[in-house]
């Protein structure tokens, strides 16, 4: 499931009765033209108890009453045909039914322009996204952001990610995902999550690729101070198109002046959110990223202990059902580095069990459990444990992440026909999941694939600058298992052969940095 899918249902709600309020037959309008339904008070009362049953939360039920209504609303005023179209497609894209949703939300559109506001068009862009209708898409979410700029901070994150995401496949010259983050930039764009103001980064990175490739240095300049991350400051000094922008500056070119810098950005950004747990994990992140591990630890530890301790009605942290999870997650991760697997896979556990407990997301943390398994050569506990994730409940990226432990515990158990087969449907995903990819080719050991996969993406400039950043010399990975050691050299034998290095050369360089390799 994309992890914006659930929005609709809240933003709808939030908007329609300023629509609904609007739809009542003025004494004017009754006498410019004819009334468009006998009764229409009669018809308007019908979907005002429609929408009462739809702010009820009873989504199922107003579905069925909404679609009663599209027969009889034809002549109905055209504000009202708009509430009944535009709400019937928000509780059918709620049910899964995005292709239906998509076609009721454009006669909402068509039968009321003038009521198409930020609710509609965030849904729209929503419903089109999910369908791969990408240039509509795209349309839909520029609208959002222009119809009222200053509620841009309600626009999922995870919505404009896919959104940019698609606009790579659009053969438009890169016009709309240009406005779109041109878009983003004018409003300063900061989602309320202090967990996705960190990833906004990589948002204005993209920014200053258009402006640097444009030849607009001092617009990409602009962008380019707001910048922070190690990896996205690493890939600024790989790309031989963008080198000079970091050439003499101490900033970008001083490795440990980059990680305090980027550990004092996430603190700052912890301290302005203190009910975040969120926070927390940033900076916890940047710690053990930069290898302070002991440290991020006891920063995740104190803040688990807070939330044990705290009344049930006075939580320690207001965003505890969204990143509980991955302040698990990232214990896990530490204690990993750290050599103590035991407490790593009850960590990881606990992630995915705070998932599940608040029933979104569970898609991530079970494959980050099953990746674990297969690290410790438990390749059938890895497959059990994502037996049950359905092709309907993740993204194009997490259902590569799926094939990704299906191929790697193949791998491990010798079956050879369906390892071939899961590589075959990630090969065809290659752009959208490229970091499953890579990880499936290491298990099976097919260094040929992986290594054209590295030469394709450089040769390729809309990708060529994270392929950069993903070919850099990093802090080697401590108390690796023995699987990941076996993994970590048959990378090092792909990075080092002769096409390799010559296509790393020609399109930038290839250097040492104290800080581990991203990771996604």
């Amino acid at each position: 499931m994309y992890k914006f899918m659930r929005i609709a249902a809240a933003l709808a709600i939030a908007s329609v009765g300023t629509v609904f309020a609007s739809t009542s037959v003025t004494s004017a309008q009754k006498s410019q033209s004819p009334p468009r339904s006998e009764n229409p008070q009669e018809l308007r009362n019908e979907v005002g108890a429609a929408v009462v049953e739809f702010r009820s939360g009873d989504i199922k039920g107003a579905e069925t009453t909404f679609r009663a209504l599209t027969q009889k609303i034809e002549v109905a005023p055209d504000q009202l045909r708009f509430v009944v179209y535009f709400l019937l497609a928000v509780c059918e894209q709620h049910d899964g039914n995005a292709e239906v949703a998509y076609a009721d939300m454009v006669r909402a559109g068509e039968a009321e322009p003038i009521a198409r506001d930020r609710a509609y068009w965030q849904n729209l862009a929503l419903i089109a996204a999910i369908i791969n209708k990408d240039d509509v898409a795209a349309e839909a979410l520029l609208n959002t952001i222009t119809s009222d700029p200053g509620q841009a901070s309600d626009i999922d994150v995870h919505l404009i990610q896919q959104v940019l995401l698609d606009t790579r496949k659009s053969d438009d010259g890169g016009v709309r995902r240009q406005a779109l983050l041109q878009a983003l930039w004018q409003v300063r764009y900061m989602p309320k999550d202090v967990m996705d103001i960190d990833s906004m980064q990589n948002f204005w990175f993209q920014l200053f690729e258009i402006h640097a490739d444009n030849g607009e240095n001092k617009e990409a300049r602009e962008v380019l101070a707001s910048l922070d991350q190690p990896w996205l400051i690493i890939g600024l000094q790989a790309d031989n198109r963008y080198r000079s922008f970091s050439d003499g500056d101490s900033r970008f070119n001083d490795s440990t002046a980059v990680n305090e810098h980027y550990i004092a950005s996430c603190r700052a950004l912890a301290t302005a959110h203190p009910r975040q747990i969120g926070g927390v994990l940033l900076v916890a992140n940047a710690l053990m990223s930069t290898d302070h591990l002991p440290e991020a630890l006891a920063l995740l530890d104190e803040a688990l202990a807070k939330t044990k301790v705290a009344p049930t009605d006075k939580p320690a942290f207001d965003d505890l059902n969204i990143n509980l999870r991955w302040v698990l997650d990232a214990r896990a991760r530490v204690l990993a580095r750290l050599g103590r697997w035991d407490d790593v896979l009850a960590s990881q556990a606990m992630a995915r069990d705070s998932a599940l407990e608040h029933g979104d997301d569970v898609v991530s943390q079970k494959i980050n459990l099953a990746d674990i398994y297969y690290r410790l050569n438990r390749p059938r506990d890895a497959i059990n444990e994502i037996k049950d994730l359905a092709a309907s409940s993740a993204t194009t990226y997490g259902l590569m992440s799926v094939e990704e432990v299906h191929a790697c515990a193949y791998a491990q158990l010798g079956d050879k026909p369906k390892l071939k087969k899961a590589l075959v449907l990630m090969l065809l995903h290659s752009d959208e999941a490229t970091e499953p990819l890579y990880s499936a080719l290491e298990c099976a050991n097919d260094k040929d694939s992986l290594a054209a996969a590295i030469i394709a993406r450089l040769g390729n400039p809309q990708t060529r600058n994270d392929e950069l950043i993903h070919v850099q010399n990093y802090l080697p990975e401590p108390h690796s298992t023995d699987f990941d050691a076996i993994m970590a050299q048959r990378l090092h034998d792909v990075l080092v052969r002769p096409d390799v290095r010559s296509a790393i050369t020609r399109y930038g360089e290839s250097k040492s940095y104290s800080v581990f390799a991203r990771e996604y």
